[in-house]
């Protein structure tokens, strides 16, 4: 057939049209570009009814070749090859009277666009690939159908490294003159890349032929007379040297004129060999490539014989059925992808860490695994794609469950980009999950790369700068719940990128901390702006979720001076918010970090703040700030001046009605007893807690020795009664009256004041606090609560006030809500008379 060959590349066309113009005798296929054109084929990229197809075309300027037979053969080939998934055929074949049409699915990439796209594809991933293009021979072969072009762009691969062979060559001759190049240039080097797969076999010598071939001119590209028949190793062959330019990342093993050295044994491909690492890999594609076809091993064989060698059993076990699930059209949009991949994780997570030879303890050791990466590609193809919120929900959990399994340059190049997709979402539940994953994928990485020593500066952090900033509150309480976890792990990257040579010269230490601490600085400045717009947020519930996950975090990032201004001087504004106790509750949990850091010299701005905690409206602010005057101790960060006036100032509190109160406090005090020497808590704090105790005890070193010797607390009934009147004052200053007149009668339990001395405005109130059991005892511990009750009082009148500004009882006084309105009016008279001049309306009697 190479003789007719030479006929059609001889042809000289008569006009040269371009391929848009042929689309006029096709219906329902539009246009819209052109992937390239050679002399024998046009091939465009067009949108047809269910999506993009390819459209090749095959100018005829000779009407007498036989295309109708080839056209009936390249139906036949189609037919046979439906049910093969790793097969994309020839969807139509069309003859006109100016050209031949095929046409066929689009697929965006082939092998070779894939090998030179980033993310470059890993080892694993290339077994894989190679597998699948095995697979794809041995069922074409099986079915008695040959492909005759096996090249790195007629196997395309789609974005979750799902392989498909295409473009099969049962048009184009088998056999190629050994001693004229035009006809391989012509049918089949249409990259214009020099490549040559063609197996050996296949090339004929023109002299041995002559006479055979002057017979069969007319059968141009059709396999008959001489012209040899497709043999599978002929594929095998072209398989063979497709996988070492695969596995070489793009670099040819042979060109036109090398091919025809090796068929004369004088060129050998050892060197492109040799750079294919895998031993048993190198081995396999050795023996495709051999010069006799009986030697070459059948695809078939190929999958045998490397089971569990090169490829890993799972590919056959489990992989390779299930994505054939995807491939087959069972879950075509990307929604119904993702849902079904989250419900089968159980059984990918069963299936892929069941090796053979591994015990159960090694199972639950191991980390990383190389399929879970073919398993990841298929989550990434779908993630723009997806539509529903639930779905995006689940696609971004995927990313967590998976980022436990894969290596860390997956994570980089794999998962954070789509990551960072979804934080400009439409959905804000989605945007504040993908800071939530993105700082757990980050959080996984155990070694990192050299060339991500600056993925914080350049990628992570501008990638998150706008959200500090969101409409919606969920997002920025996601925000802040991470920044602290991503400030350390900026920091941590940076210590592990920028390693300070302990054994080198004085110059390189000293530059190389002066890089530390201008890179370090670079982080701090970047990240101090978002940090205080959080500080500053409107919603209390973005603060205090700051304070409760990232505050100690920040602390240790910015450090002691800058932690002081940068953090510190934000929160103490927290306590002024006398509407929100969680948040003043949060401020107190957080002092504990901050002082940590910061170190003791902070204590004299806290000392203050926490003395104003004793003071809170809610009782368990009191608890936090009590139990934050704890930990300091333990710390060992409080002064004994600032100890001791804790001391004093939450005795008291040892007779308050809250029990969780009493145990805060009896739980310090035995604290700051073990911090001070014998001498001085006896001195300092014995003399504080004596008059609460029921018996004296030696030791405060036990809490539940203390809690068990105090006096009765104040009743509940009588501390809401005295906190519920409307003037606190009066109240504390009869207290205090009786108090004197105790003291100066000789303490008599008998004694009471005379009626006289209590206002008539408060004796109800104190007839009902004795009836409720208001004792001698409890007026004294009333009075040592007494600068708290008065706080107290104060601010429980001011919430009254504010609560009965806020009732309407009913009605609505348009004047307090500040609304404009537009007042109008109607003369109903002026109505009544134009009625009556209408007729509508009888006029009134007289």
């Amino acid at each position: 057939a190479f003789i007719m060959g030479n006929q059609l590349s001889g042809i000289a066309p008569a006009q040269i049209l371009p391929v848009e113009s042929y689309f006029t005798d096709l219906l329902n296929i539009r246009f819209d570009a052109s992937l390239g054109s050679t002399r024998f084929l046009k091939v465009a990229r067009a949108q047809g009814p269910e999506g993009l197809v390819v459209v090749k075309v095959f100018a005829i300027h000779d009407p007498s070749l036989p295309l109708k037979q080839h056209a009936e053969k390249i139906e036949d080939v189609s037919n046979k090859l439906k049910a093969v998934v790793n097969c994309c055929t020839y969807e139509k074949v069309l003859l006109t009277d100016r050209a031949g049409i095929l046409i066929r699915q689009y697929v965006k990439d082939n092998l070779y666009d894939r090998i030179n796209t980033r993310p470059f594809l890993n080892i694993e991933e290339k077994k894989w690939v190679a597998f699948q293009v095995l697979v794809a021979l041995r069922d074409i072969h099986t079915l008695n159908v040959c492909h005759g072009d096996i090249k790195l762009e007629n196997i395309m691969i789609t974005s979750w490294n799902w392989v498909v062979l295409t473009d099969f060559a049962t048009f184009k001759p088998t056999s190629l003159p050994v001693d004229n190049p035009s006809d391989h240039s012509y049918f089949y080097d249409t990259s214009r890349r020099r490549t040559c797969y063609i197996a050996p076999e296949r090339f004929v010598d023109k002299k041995n032929t002559d006479d055979a071939l002057s017979n069969i001119e007319h059968n141009l590209l059709l396999d008959q007379g001489v012209d040899k028949k497709l043999d599978p190793s002929m594929d095998v062959f072209a398989t063979g040297c497709t996988l070492i330019e695969f596995l070489r990342e793009g670099n040819p093993p042979f060109i036109y004129s090398q091919l025809l050295d090796y068929r004369v044994n004088e060129y050998s491909p050892k060197s492109a060999l040799m750079e294919i690492e895998d031993e048993s890999l190198r081995a396999m594609v050795e023996s495709m490539i051999h010069m006799d076809p009986e030697q070459r091993p059948s695809a078939a064989s190929c999958l045998q014989e490397y089971y569990g060698k090169i490829f890993p059993n799972y590919f056959y076990s489990f992989l390779w059925p299930y994505m054939k699930n995807f491939a087959d059209g069972q879950f075509v949009m990307p929604d119904e992808r993702i849902d079904q991949i989250k419900n089968d994780l159980p059984e990918i997570n069963r299936q892929l860490y069941v090796p053979e030879n591994e015990s159960a303890s090694d199972r639950s050791a191991r980390k990383y695994h190389p399929g879970y990466v073919i398993v990841l590609s298929l989550v990434t193809s779908c993630v723009r794609g997806l539509s529903i919120c639930g779905s995006k929900l689940r696609a971004l959990e995927l990313f967590r469950e998976l980022s436990a399994h894969v290596s860390n340059e997956i994570i980089f190049d794999r998962m954070l980009p789509y990551i960072f997709y979804f934080t400009k979402d439409c959905f804000p539940l989605v945007r504040a999950l993908s800071i939530e994953i993105l700082t757990h994928c980050l959080s996984c990485v155990d070694a990192i790369p050299s060339t991500e020593e600056h993925i914080f500066l350049d990628y992570v952090l501008p990638g998150i700068q706008m959200l500090v900033k969101d409409q919606s509150v969920c997002v920025r309480v996601s925000l802040a719940r991470n920044i602290g976890q991503l400030a350390l792990l900026s920091k941590k990257y940076l210590d592990e990128t920028q390693m300070i040579p302990i054994d080198g010269d004085a110059d390189s230490i000293a530059h190389s901390v002066a890089l530390y601490d201008f890179e370090l600085n670079a982080l701090q400045v970047f990240l101090q702006p978002m940090v205080s717009t959080i500080l500053t947020d409107g919603e209390n519930s973005v603060k205090q979720t700051l304070l409760e996950h990232g505050i100690p975090k920040l602390c240790v990032f910015f450090g002691k001076l800058k932690a002081s201004d940068a953090i510190l001087s934000h929160v103490i504004t927290f306590l002024n918010d006398k509407e929100d106790k969680n948040l003043r509750a949060a401020f107190f949990k957080s002092i504990v970090g901050i002082a940590t850091c910061i170190g003791s010299h902070c204590t004299k701005i806290l000392h203050p703040l926490l003395i104003q905690g004793l003071g809170d409206s809610e009782e368990f602010v009191i608890v936090c700030a009590i139990n934050t005057m704890n930990m300091l101790t333990k710390l060992g960060l409080l002064q004994k001046e600032t100890l001791c006036d804790f001391i004093s100032n939450t005795a008291p509190f040892l007779v308050h009605p809250n029990v969780y109160i009493r145990h805060a406090v009896a739980g310090f005090l035995c604290c700051a007893y073990s911090q001070l020497e014998i001498v001085e808590a006896q001195c300092k704090i014995m003399p504080s807690v004596r008059k609460y105790l029921k018996y004296p005890i030696i030791q405060l070193d036990n809490e539940a020795v203390l809690l068990s010797s105090l006096q009765a607390p104040v009743p509940r009934l009588i501390y809401d009664h005295i906190l519920k009147c409307s003037a606190i004052e009066p109240v504390i200053q009869i207290l205090q009256k009786r108090n004197l007149n105790r003291i100066s009668g000789g303490m008599k339990a008998d004694y009471r004041a005379r009626e006289d001395e209590v206002p008539l405005s408060l004796k109800n109130l104190f007839t009902r606090l004795k009836s409720d059991g208001l004792t001698d005892e409890m007026e004294d511990y009333l009075l040592s609560l007494g600068d708290h009750i008065i706080k107290i009082h104060k601010h429980c009148y001011i919430s009254r006030a504010k609560s009965q500004t806020k009732e309407i009882n009913g009605e609505i006084d348009l004047s307090k809500l500040k609304l404009a309105h537009i007042s109008r009016k109607a003369d109903l008279s002026q109505n009544h008379k134009l009625d009556h001049q209408l007729g509508k309306v009888k006029p009134p009697r007289r």
